[in-house]
């Protein structure tokens, strides 16, 4: 089943507007000039493509069992990383930076593969839930992504580990209603700031930009950016996407596709531009955060990085046609 809703072209979307507006959902059919088929059809390209990446990525993730290869970069560091070990402080600092990128890693690609799912599996198209899973993929493959960022000195990278472990710690902390989730955060930031100490680590004050020595974690913004080099648009994305995740006003209402308004009747999906532009943003980062991960651990095969480019390829031709259209 669709919902419809009424729609008066220029009422303000004040709260009250809101309320009435949900307040009129209405199950009907589909109306005649939407055709979900259509739009899953219009994307079949990109969601086949970015279904072969993910499924090539845990392919070669399953048939390594975690284990780096002889000649990687992370066995380079651990060569180097005696000066970095405290028995009781961080007995692998190295180790840890490839579990955390791991489960970053395995984070991101299942966002991305549950959006794919989300979009052929309809109708009704989704509404919300294809910026909510956009969103995860991008955050949760984040910490992979600046983790096993190459051509880091292991001073750096293992000051990054120490960043983000911290800042788990932080977000542990609010944890009040369980005292012995405070107790234990509160041990791992003492543990974390005695380590950072031995090593003349200053860190910074701002727990929500955590940083160690001269390494900051990173903004989503900035992740979004540094893959897309548009600040502007990073912003007003990243901001789009964590208003509907955080259901503010603005944003629900921005997800409704007024495209295919009749007669003051509004289809409450989306188009098929809206949703390759979430699928081409979650596949863009979490296929880059992967690339960096599996290098790093030795992982790339000719496939996977073929996989990689004929994905950047569809992206970038989907890209090209949107602002061509427009």
């Amino acid at each position: 089943m669709w919902c419809i809703v009424e729609w008066r072209a220029g009422t303000s979307p004040h709260f009250a507007h809101l309320l009435a507006l949900y307040g009129r959902l209405v199950p009907q059919e589909p109306l005649e000039n939407v055709d979900y088929s259509l739009i899953v059809a219009s994307l079949q390209p990109l969601l086949d493509l970015v279904e072969a990446f993910v499924g090539e990525a845990q392919r070669v993730s399953n048939s390594r069992a975690g284990l780096p290869s002889a000649d990687c970069q992370m066995m380079a560091d651990i060569a180097n990383e005696s000066e970095f070990v405290h028995e009781e402080l961080m007995e692998e600092p190295i180790e840890t930076i490839a579990m955390t990128a791991t489960l970053s890693c395995v984070t991101g690609m299942e966002s991305l593969a549950s959006l794919v799912r989300l979009i052929v599996t309809g109708p009704p198209p989704p509404i919300f839930s294809a910026d909510v899973l956009c969103r995860s993929s991008i955050d949760g493959s984040r910490p992979c992504w600046w983790l096993t960022e190459p051509g880091l000195p292991p001073t750096q990278r293992v000051q990054r580990i120490v960043a983000e472990s911290l800042y788990s710690a932080t977000e542990m902390g609010h944890v009040k209603s369980d005292v012995r989730i405070v107790a234990r955060a509160e041990s791992m930031r003492n543990r974390l700031t005695r380590y950072a100490a031995i090593h003349s680590w200053e860190i910074g004050p701002n727990k929500a930009i955590m940083s160690v020595g001269d390494q900051a974690r990173p903004t989503v913004r900035q992740y979004l950016e540094s893959e897309f080099g548009d600040p502007v648009a990073a912003h007003a994305t990243w901001s789009h996407l964590s208003a509907v995740t955080h259901g503010t006003q603005y944003g629900l209402i921005q997800s409704i596709d007024m495209s295919s308004a009749d007669g003051g009747v509004a289809i409450m999906g989306t188009s098929s531009d809206s949703l390759s532009a979430r699928v081409e943003i979650a596949a863009t980062t979490v296929a880059a955060s992967t690339m960096r991960f599996f290098n790093y651990m030795g992982w790339t095969t000719i496939e996977l990085t073929k996989l990689e480019r004929d994905l950047a390829t569809e992206i970038q031709r989907r890209s090209r046609d949107r602002i061509a259209g427009s």
